[in-house]
């Protein structure tokens, strides 16, 4: 688990964004915001740019804006990545897995190939896969606890999943549907 955190940390803090997507996409968008100084529509040849759901872009934009430069952009990728591994043994936990299995859950998070490949770059598919995780989190707390608290952020995770790209609503339906189906289980909805 460390070995593989350490690696992809140093090789996001050396290594500037340099994916095609990175480039044609994510960190050009950025650096029109940051030139407008705002968030609006800019004239582009690339519709993506104004078009696509920003959540992960404005978190590299804070940063970017921070550190007065990208060589730190990488980490709000890496941050998810590590954040995985983190969402993914404790999901396991709460079917009750045993050290091993929490342990093998999270290695299994932090060696797929893709997710070791964004968690260097500025793609934004590991970040909403991270936000995805705390949703299927929350669902899971919730149908242990029935906490209404869990819903609020349930919701958050969710707003924030779609934030990050839009495709990820395909994968919330299920969570959503989930969720109605214990709320009206638990908290004796009618």
């Amino acid at each position: 688990v460390f070995f593989y955190l350490g690696m992809t940390a140093l090789v996001a803090f050396l290594a500037p964004p340099n994916t095609f997507d990175s480039l044609n996409y994510h960190m050009a968008r950025v650096a029109h915001w940051v030139q407008n100084q705002s968030l609006r529509h800019f004239v582009t040849g690339l519709d993506i740019q104004n078009s696509n759901t920003p959540g992960a872009e404005a978190a590299i934009l804070n940063v970017f804006v921070l550190t007065s430069g990208d060589q730190w952009s990488n980490f709000i990728a890496w941050a998810a990545y590590a954040g995985s591994a983190i969402g993914a043994a404790w999901v396991v936990t709460q079917f009750s897995a045993p050290k091993t299995g929490q342990r093998l859950a999270a290695i299994f998070a932090l060696t797929l190939p893709v997710g070791i490949a964004q968690a260097t770059s500025t793609m934004n598919d590991g970040v909403a896969a991270f936000w995805l995780l705390c949703v299927a989190a929350e669902v899971v707390s919730f149908g242990k606890s029935s906490d209404p608290l869990g819903v609020l952020f349930l919701g958050l995770a969710a707003g924030e999943s779609f934030l990050t790209k839009a495709t990820s609503a395909g994968y919330l339906l299920p969570f959503g549907i989930w969720t109605a189906v214990l709320a009206f289980r638990q908290l004796k909805v009618k």
